[in-house]
């Protein structure tokens, strides 16, 4: 019998147990963050505090990481899905070669680095100054997040740049580490459209990084294969099942949830898909692309590496369709 998208209470209740875990290891991030970044309550660098708390903080992500697959398997969206799949172990991949990507990407930010301290003569604005640091951060936080969601509008909507997206959208076994399995090019383009408005809002590089950290971790919750939609907070966060829909196969779930953290842009610019039971199937429309779904495990490196260049190979062919 296919599972039904009301749970039993016990399950239901166990769901917003995992979620309060999440969303109190969020926040106890983004204190430490508020804390020892921007010196609001304390001078403490937050580099200073040596490798013990760099050991913790590895720790921290394990635990959380484990916790989630753990959850996968105890209220999957997709009983056949999730983390411990063949899809899975491609996306680990994805993840190992996560740090040779960003070291490509650095180069990039180099260049836009040079833009923003040349050209535009290192022009800033003082949030903090101007309306408070609290509502600064807060500020900075939207400007970020609607930069994000604008760049990944423009990943679907421009077929040069959903050809590279389009391999985050492929896993059709979705779990906690589908989020990694980005091409290095999409990263380009997403950083091309944060990093100017990040600079001129005076953001610094350690404040980055760590923003940069909580949004890896928050996708790392929405893109699991889990049966939770946050209820009521749907209208602010992205959820598990609302970026299900995201990755949604069904056309008629096209363009639609395009929010990384915040849902709140999608609900006003009327791209807001607002059934909160359904959990479809996802992958892309393009037969051609080089999927795992079928392979054994073992293979995971030969399909991550003919993944990597089948955007580049695909420019030979018919345009696929975007979603």
């Amino acid at each position: 019998m296919e599972q039904n998208a009301q749970s039993a209470p016990g399950a239901s209740r166990a769901r917003w147990i995992l979620f309060t875990i999440v969303v109190v290891l969020t926040g106890a991030l983004a204190s430490r963050v508020i804390t020892n970044t921007f010196g609001w309550v304390s001078d403490t660098n937050f580099w200073s505090a040596g490798p013990g708390f760099a050991v913790a903080l590895i720790l921290a992500y394990w635990i959380l990481m484990l916790t989630l697959v753990a959850a996968e398997r105890r209220w999957p969206a997709e009983p056949k899905a999730g983390t411990l799949t063949n899809g899975g172990a491609v996306d680990f991949i994805w993840l190992l070669m996560t740090p040779l990507a960003l070291a490509l990407v650095a180069l990039y930010v180099g260049v836009l680095g040079w833009v923003a301290d040349v050209p535009l003569a290192g022009a800033h604005l003082d949030l903090a100054g101007l309306i408070g640091p609290v509502p600064a951060a807060i500020a900075i936080l939207l400007v970020v997040d609607f930069s994000v969601w604008i760049s990944h509008i423009a990943r679907h909507r421009v077929p040069l740049f959903w050809r590279f997206h389009s391999v985050h959208h492929s896993q059709t076994e979705m779990g906690v580490f589908t989020g990694y399995r980005r091409h290095f090019v999409e990263i380009i383009v997403t950083v091309t459209f944060v990093y100017i408005p990040a600079r001129l809002l005076d953001i610094s590089n350690e404040g980055a990084v760590l923003i940069s950290t909580m949004v890896v971790l928050f996708n790392s919750f929405s893109h699991a294969n889990l049966r939770i939609n946050f209820g009521p907070l749907r209208w602010i966060l992205v959820s598990p099942q609302s970026h299900r829909v995201h990755h949604s196969s069904e056309p008629r779930h096209f363009n639609r949830n395009y929010g990384a953290v915040l849902s709140i842009w999608d609900h006003f610019f009327g791209f807001a898909w607002h059934d909160k039971s359904e959990y479809p199937p996802t992958g892309i429309l393009d037969p051609r692309f080089p999927l795992e779904e079928r392979s054994r495990a073992i293979t995971a490196i030969r399909f991550y590496l003919r993944q990597l260049v089948y955007p580049f190979t695909s420019l030979r062919q018919v345009q696929p369709k975007s979603q």
